[in-house]
């Protein structure tokens, strides 16, 4: 049985702590129940008409990629806290049996810090640098962090959306304004710089620590119910000039993601998920006290109402992250249909993955393709200007402090 060596970005909150803890609480069993197969992903076979599946994993290191030390810490702190109740309530249940294996899991942990600032490509080099001296190997990459750009809630079309359509009201809300035009220190658009381009470039920094895993290694990108081919101008690459720039880059996370499985790596996988609708920190710069309760409250609603995209709690919402990170690669859908694994709950709260579809998928490959011609060469850019490789010449990027939007 090998180690997890599991890379989260943006673990210290939010859907990034959630993903942190149920790891945890999944791999200190011997058959973790996200790992098993899910009937709503693959309605072809029931639950029971397979063996349990056992974790290959007896052990495992977190990496926390934040950009605070402190918040990371305290995280860290946070999460060993919560994993230490989650076993006793499970002893205690156990009617105090010796859970061995958990404890072996437990006292085996590690989980370490290694500072990373998506908004910083010096940043995000320096950190696979560590990362590349520290570590034989990274099974798992999983990149949650990102940012928003949302500036304001409009309460009169927020009243009016939810009172004819509570559903989309509380899933595809029109009501909240986003901002353009913000850019990064590096001269790159600023919220695709932190949701596309880094965790990009960690994955291509680290490729060959995710091919040397011992068995196939997951790169797992953090998608939205909002993202949509709509919301992308290909001219607009770097979402500069975008209204919906935080939604246009997860659909950008999407076909790239898929894009690199394209042709297939035998020893890395691709995979995108979605959390739904929890409470997290995004956002929250428009959110009070009281404005908080009231969405929270609104989601549990919707969810009576029959809405399956509201796990409202971002350990719920994590079930999609885990559930790709444990489950045998072929119990997840081929990568060929362009899934995205959705965090999902009855009316009860009861967390489950359901499989929706890249919004696009049949137009992708070229989309997509491009893009990534793009983006490839500004990583050039950036490994030259750092003295990491000759001299690139792209037409599309400079040197000179900014990028040439074409």
């Amino acid at each position: 049985m090998a180690r997890l060596i599991a890379i989260v970005t943006g673990a210290n909150t939010g859907v990034g702590f959630g993903i942190c803890l149920r790891l945890l609480i999944q791999l200190s069993q011997q058959a973790p129940s996200d790992a098993q197969p899910q009937e709503r992903v693959d309605p072809n076979f029931a639950l029971s008409s397979r063996p349990l599946v056992q974790s290959p994993y007896n052990s495992a290191t977190l990496v926390l990629a934040c950009r605070s030390k402190e918040r990371a810490l305290d995280a860290r702190e946070r999460l060993l806290v919560a994993f230490d109740v989650e076993l006793l309530r499970r002893k205690r249940n156990n009617r105090g049996e010796d859970d061995a294996y958990a404890r072996h899991f437990r006292d085996t942990l590690q989980i370490d810090f290694v500072q990373c600032d998506l908004a910083s490509v010096s940043s995000v080099f320096e950190f696979c640098d560590v990362v590349k001296q520290r570590y034989p190997y990274i099974s798992h990459l999983i990149c949650n962090a990102g940012i928003s750009c949302f500036t304001a809630i409009d309460y009169y079309a927020a009243t009016w959306q939810i009172l004819r359509d509570p559903l989309a009201g509380a899933t595809h809300p029109t009501y909240i304004s986003q901002s353009s035009g913000l850019m990064s220190d590096d001269g790159l658009g600023l919220v695709w710089q932190c949701n596309v381009f880094s965790h990009y470039l960690v994955q291509r920094e680290l490729k060959e620590l995710l091919c040397a895993a011992p068995s196939v290694a997951r790169v797992i990108w953090l998608s939205s119910m909002g993202a949509a081919a709509g919301h992308s101008d290909p001219e607009d690459w770097q979402l500069i000039r975008s209204l919906s720039a935080y939604q246009a880059s997860k659909h950008q996370i999407e076909i790239i993601a898929h894009q690199l499985n394209e042709p297939p790596n035998p020893h890395v996988r691709h995979i995108v998920v979605g959390p739904g609708a929890v409470h997290s920190g995004m956002g929250s710069q428009l959110l009070g006290p009281l404005t908080s309760l009231i969405m929270i409250i609104y989601f549990y609603i919707v969810r009576w109402m029959g809405s399956p995209n509201h796990p409202g709690q971002a350990r719920k919402g994590a079930i999609s992250a885990t559930h790709a990170s444990l489950a045998p690669i072929d119990h997840l859908p081929p990568s060929s249909s362009a899934p995205r694994l959705d965090a999902q709950t009855d009316r009860l709260g009861n967390e489950f993955v359901n499989v929706s579809r890249t919004d696009g998928h049949t137009e992708m490959s070229v989309v997509a393709g491009r893009l990534l011609e793009r983006i490839d060469g500004l990583c050039e850019t950036f490994e030259a200007r750092d003295g990491r490789r000759e001299g690139a010449d792209n037409p599309e990027s400079g040197l000179d402090g900014s990028v040439v939007i074409v």
